[in-house]
C-alpha cells in the first residue's frame, strides 16, 4: 500500500524489532511473524463475512496489521479488531502501528491490550461469544523458563486461568471436553500448547483459527491434546508448510500455517469415533523457497501484484476438483481426514486422558480404517494387502524411549583426562566449573556417549571414551552422612549397601556446585532447585522403612533406555542410522533416542539390522520432523510409529548375523551387507512375493530414501 502512515508505522515496528535483545528474542519467542508470510494466511483465513478479529499474541502487529490490509483491499467493514500483547514496549508499536487502518475507517473499533491474554479478568471484557477469526503466532517459549516462575508464565497459574476462561466462555455441554483437556496437557510442554488452547476457546462456532506454528506440533508427544482438540472440536482444512532453508532462516524447525474452522456445538458434541469422515479431506502444501520473492511467499508461482490474492482463488479451485499438484514451486496432497486421525489415534489412545474423551465401548478410530497408516509415500509403493503382514514395533515387543537425562548436564557430565591408578580417575570439569582438574573415585563415574562424534569410540567397547557421568548414589557429602546413620536399616531392606563419603575434592566440587547459580537460558535458580534436579532428593521416612535417603547430587536409577540395546541420534543430518551398543553397555544420552527388547526374539544385531534396512530408514524419513537446517528430528514418538514385518526364527537369526556386520558408521559398511539385509526385509513385507516383485519394491524405496533425504536438506 502507498499510504505514508501506514508505510511509517510499519518501519517504525521493523526498527523496533531490530532493536530487539537476540537472546532475549529466543527466551521469549519473541521472533515475529513478517508481512509476507502474514498476508499469506490472511488471505487464506479471512472471509468476507467476517466482522470480528482478535490475536491474543499480538506481537508487534504484522498479523493484525495484513488482515486490516487484507480487508481494506477487499472494501470489507469490521466491527472489532482486539489485539493482545503482554510486553509494554511491544503493545504500544502495536497500537501506533494499526491507528492508521482505524483513521481509515477499515473496522469500528481497533484495540491492542497491555495484558496477559491468559488474565481471567480481561477475557470477559472480550466478545462474549467468540470471534470470526482468531489468527495469531503463538510465542514458543521452553518450560524450563516458565517452571517455578513467579509472575504471568507461572504454568501452574496459566492452567488455573484457562479452566476459569474455559467456565466462562464454552457452552456447558461443551465444558467437559475442554476442562480434560486443559487439566491434561502435560507440565513439560512449551507455552505455545496452552496458547493454543486459548486462541481456540476465542474463535466462535463456524469461525476461524489462523495460526503460524512449528512443524513439530505433529510429532510432540506433549502436542497430542491439541491433534485431538483439532480433530473434536475443529475442522482442519488447510495445512502450509515451508521447505528448507524455510520462511524462518534462523528457525530449527519447519513452519506450518494452519487454517481450521470451529465446529457447531452439536457437532463437537459427538465423539470423533462416532463421525462419519469418509468424505473430509485436509489440504497439505508444501511452498519450496523458488515460489518465494521479496513481495510475497508466492510471489514467483504467481507473478503480479496481487500474488497472494491469486493464490487463494488458486488454492480453492484445487480444493474444490481434488487435484493434487507437484511442480518446483509447490506441492499440494488432499488427504483423507481418516487417514490422518487413524496415524494420530496410534499414539492418542494410550493417553489417560483418552478414555474420558471417546467412550470405552465404541470401536477404536483405527478400527474404522479406509486404508492402512503405513505413510502414503510408502503405502503407494506397497502391493494391496500387503500391510497384513505389518505390526508395530511396540507390537514387537521392541521398546523405544530416549537416553539420559541429568537435568543439569554442566554439573553431572565430566571429561575424563588420564587415568590415575586403579581407584581414582582426573577429570576436566565444565566450563561452568572454569575446566578446573580435578581426581575422583572411578566408582563415581560411569563411561557415557553424549554426541554423535562419540560413536567411532564404541566399537570394541568403551574403554576409549572420554565423557564420563557422574553417578554419585553410592556416595555422600560428609554432611549429609548423620542422614544415613540415621537410616541405616532401610539400606538393608532396600538390598543396598550404605554409602560411602566422598573424598575430599570431589566433596569441594559437590559443595561448590550446590552454591552455583545456574544463569544459562535466564534460569537464575541454584542447582539443586533446578527443574530435573530437585526430584533427586528424598528424606528418609520412617513410614516407608524401605526407601534410603536421596540426595541432590544422586541421579536417578538407569534403567533400559539409559542403557539399550541401539540407539539412534535425534538429529540426523544424512538419513539415520542405527547403532548397536557396546558390551557391557554405555550410557547413552538423550541426544539419542534409544532401542530396547523385552522378552525374547530379537537381538542386538538384529534390531540394529531391522532399524537400518531400506525399510525402516525411509519410515523415518516420512515421518520424522525436517529441521529448519535440512536436518532430521527422530524423537521416540516417530520409531513407535514404524511397522515392521512378522519374522520367523530363522530370518530372525540371519538378521542377528548381519548386524554384526553392521557396527560402525554407515560409511564403513559393506553396500552388500545392506542389499541382503533389504532383501531380507522386504520378502518378510511381501509374503509368496515373486523376486521381481521384490527387487521392484525394494528399488523404489531407495529411491524415496534418497528423494526425501535430499528434499529437506538446505539447498
Amino acid at each position: 500500500m502507498k499510504y505514508q502512515a501506514i508505510t511509517e508505522a510499519r518501519i517504525a515496528a521493523k526498527e523496533y524489532e531490530n532493536r530487539l535483545d537476540e537472546r532475549s528474542r529466543k527466551l521469549y519467542g519473541r521472533y515475529f511473524t513478517g508481512l509476507p508470510l502474514s498476508k499469506l494466511l490472511s488471505v487464506i483465513a479471512l472471509e468476507r463475512g467476517c466482522k470480528l478479529v482478535i490475536d491474543p499474541m499480538a506481537g508487534h502487529g504484522d498479523l493484525l496489521d495484513s488482515t486490516l490490509e487484507l480487508a481494506y483491499l477487499q472494501s470489507t467493514k469490521l466491527k472489532t479488531v482486539h489485539g493482545i500483547e503482554i510486553d509494554t514496549e511491544t503493545a504500544y508499536v502495536c497500537k501506533n502501528r494499526l491507528k492508521p487502518w482505524l483513521d481509515l475507517g477499515v473496522s469500528d473499533t481497533i484495540t491492542v491490550f497491555e495484558n496477559d491474554a491468559f488474565n481471567p479478568i480481561l477475557a470477559r471484557s472480550l466478545e462474549s461469544n467468540g470471534y470470526d477469526l482468531a489468527i495469531t503466532n503463538p510465542p514458543f517459549v521452553r518450560y524450563q523458563i516458565t517452571s517455578g516462575n513467579q509472575n504471568s508464565l507461572d504454568p501452574k497459574r496459566i492452567r488455573e486461568a484457562l479452566l476459569e476462561i474455559a467456565a466462562d466462555r464454552i457452552p456447558t455441554e461443551e465444558i467437559s471436553i475442554w476442562s480434560t483437556l486443559i487439566r491434561s496437557y502435560s507440565g513439560l510442554a512449551d507455552l505455545s500448547i496452552p496458547s493454543w488452547l486459548l486462541a481456540s476457546m476465542l474463535v466462535c462456532p463456524g469461525g476461524t483459527l489462523a495460526l503460524v506454528a512449528p512443524a513439530t506440533w505433529e510429532t510432540r508427544k506433549y502436542a497430542d491434546i491439541i491433534k485431538y482438540l483439532l480433530f473434536r472440536c475443529f475442522d482442519i482444512e488447510t495445512i502450509l508448510t515451508d521447505t528448507p532453508p524455510g520462511w524462518f532462516p534462523g528457525a530449527l524447525v519447519r513452519t506450518q500455517l494452519i487454517i481450521a474452522k470451529r465446529l457447531k456445538q452439536n457437532e463437537a458434541l459427538i465423539p470423533v469415533s462416532k463421525r462419519n469422515l469418509q468424505n473430509k479431506r485436509l489440504s497439505r502444501i508444501e511452498i519450496s523457497p523458488k515460489a518465494t520473492n521479496e513481495e510475497s511467499i508466492v510471489g514467483n508461482l504467481f507473478p503480479g501484484p496481487d500474488s497472494d490474492f491469486q493464490f487463494a482463488e488458486w488454492l480453492s479451485n484445487i480444493k474444490k476438483a481434488n487435484q493434487a499438484i507437484s511442480n518446483e514451486f509447490i506441492e499440494v496432497r488432499h488427504v483423507p481426514i481418516i487417514d490422518e486421525i487413524e496415524r494420530w489415534e496410534e499414539i492418542i489412545n494410550s493417553s489417560p486422558w483418552y478414555s474420558k474423551m471417546e467412550p470405552s465401548e465404541h470401536e477404536t478410530i483405527g478400527s474404522i480404517r479406509t486404508r492402512s497408516t503405513i505413510p502414503e509415500r510408502l503405502n503407494s509403493i506397497l502391493p494391496y494387502c500387503a500391510d497384513k503382514n505389518l505390526k508395530t514395533i511396540e507390537q514387537s515387543n521392541i521398546r523405544i524411549g530416549q537416553g539420559l537425562r541429568t537435568g543439569c548436564n554442566d554439573f553431572f557430565y565430566v571429561t575424563a583426562i588420564q587415568k590415575n591408578d586403579e581407584e581414582f580417575v582426573r577429570v576436566r570439569l565444565s566450563s561452568l566449573f572454569h575446566n578446573k582438574e580435578i581426581n575422583i573415585p572411578k566408582s563415581a563415574v560411569a563411561p557415557v556417549i553424549r554426541h554423535q562424534a562419540d560413536l567411532g569410540l564404541i566399537k570394541n567397547g568403551n574403554d576409549n571414551l572420554k565423557g564420563l557421568v557422574l553417578d554419585l548414589r553410592n556416595y555422600v557429602l560428609p554432611e549429609d552422612y548423620e542422614s544415613v546413620k540415621a537410616a541405616k536399616e532401610s539400606y538393608g531392606k532396600a538390598g543396598k549397601s550404605i554409602v560411602s563419603i566422598m573424598p575430599n575434592e570431589l566433596s569441594e566440587y559437590v559443595r561448590k556446585a550446590s552454591k552455583t547459580i545456574y544463569i544459562k537460558s535466564k534460569i537464575n535458580k541454584p542447582i539443586p532447585g533446578l527443574s530435573a534436579v530437585r526430584p533427586n532428593t528424598r528424606k528418609y521416612d520412617p513410614k516407608r522403612p524401605s526407601l534410603p535417603p536421596r540426595f541432590w547430587y544422586m541421579l536417578p536409577d538407569f534403567t533400559r533406555r539409559h542403557r539399550p540395546e541401539a540407539f539412534v541420534p535425534r538429529v540426523n543430518h544424512g538419513t539415520p542410522w542405527t547403532y548397536v551398543n557396546s558390551h557391557p553397555s554405555t550410557l547413552i544420552d538423550a541426544n539419542f533416542s534409544t532401542i530396547w527388547q523385552i522378552g525374547k526374539g530379537f537381538a542386538p544385531s538384529a534390531i540394529a539390522a531391522l532399524m537400518n534396512s531400506t525399510w525402516c530408514r525411509v519410515y523415518m524419513e516420512s515421518i520424522g520432523t525436517p529441521l529448519g537446517g535440512g536436518a532430521l528430528k527422530l524423537e521416540a514418538t516417530h520409531l513407535r510409529q514404524i511397522r515392521i514385518p512378522i519374522f520367523n526364527l530363522n530370518e530372525l537369526d540371519s538378521l542377528d548375523l548381519l548386524g554384526n556386520k553392521l557396527k560402525g558408521r554407515a560409511d564403513m559398511v559393506c553396500e552388500q551387507t545392506l542389499k541382503q539385509i533389504d532383501y531380507l526385509v522386504i520378502t518378510a513385507i511381501l509374503r509368496d512375493s515373486s523376486n521381481a516383485i521384490i527387487e521392484e519394491v525394494t528399488y523404489k524405496f531407495n529411491a524415496l530414501v534418497s528423494e526425501l533425504c535430499i528434499g529437506r536438506q538446505k539447498k
